[in-house]
């Protein structure tokens, strides 16, 4: 067991300083914007799957954060591929976790996230309810609710959307405790299936151009995002899951 635990922690070691130096090359000018934010997903990504220990994660953002502190503020949640039936990620002050896989089986599946970060700054409440998501010719609903506060020490976000695909199928999400920078995690959540490779590219090219906006800083109207960004989420990652009825 020690054994596992030092080669583990070597391996978390070794990617550390393997992808340290991408961070240092990442500029916020306008010539390799767009390269900046790939290889800003590719590394965190990389790192996350490979085990880095979430206290070596501020070493990785480090070079961004003083090089432009805007640009670490704005994409420090980019696009993340979650692959395997459960995937616990941790990124500077985000958690997401309890990724349930999918069960094609059955007809039905469930996956469920959660959000967790200590630095809220917007207090509020919104809620939503949408009707007449279409799943597979399905008429389906999605309702919820979400709220944030300016006084709380620490904020969770989730949502769980489950499906069941019987004659009156039915989608729900469930969101609490939300702030802005939760639904600009909620956009850039990259769902990849290896069953189905070009739905996954589709919702991939989805979420790179979420990801880009909320980058270009062409993302602005909260409002706007939250009538929008949930509904197009779910909807999008329910439609593009490959489906065996």
């Amino acid at each position: 067991m020690g054994k596992i635990l030092i080669l583990s922690c070597l391996l978390s070691l070794a990617i550390c300083a393997s992808h340290k130096h991408k961070w240092k090359l990442c500029r916020p000018d306008e010539e390799n914007k767009k390269q900046c934010v790939e290889d800003l997903t590719q590394d965190v990504m990389l790192a996350f799957m490979h085990g880095v220990p979430e206290h070596q994660l501020p070493v990785l953002l480090e070079p961004l954060k003083i090089e432009h502190a805007s640009l670490l503020h704005d994409i420090k949640t980019p696009p993340i591929k979650f692959v395997g039936e459960y995937t616990n990620i941790r990124m500077y002050n985000l958690t997401v976790c309890n990724i349930t896989k999918i069960d094609f089986e059955h007809h039905a599946h469930e996956f469920s996230y959660q959000y967790h970060f200590s630095n809220p700054q917007i207090k509020g409440f919104a809620d939503f309810n949408y009707k007449d998501l279409i799943l597979d010719g399905k008429n389906l609903s999605c309702s919820g609710q979400g709220s944030w506060s300016y006084d709380d020490a620490d904020v969770v976000f989730g949502i769980t959307v489950k499906v069941d695909h019987k004659p009156h199928g039915a989608v729900s999400a469930q969101v609490t405790n939300s702030t802005l920078k939760f639904l600009k995690a909620t956009l850039s959540v990259n769902y990849v299936s290896e069953e189905s490779p070009e739905r996954a590219e589709g919702l991939n090219a989805l979420v790179k151009d979420h990801a880009q906006a909320i980058y270009d800083g062409t993302i602005q109207d909260f409002a706007g995002i939250y009538n929008t960004a949930i509904r197009n989420v779910v909807n999008e990652i329910l439609s593009r899951v490959p489906l065996k009825l």
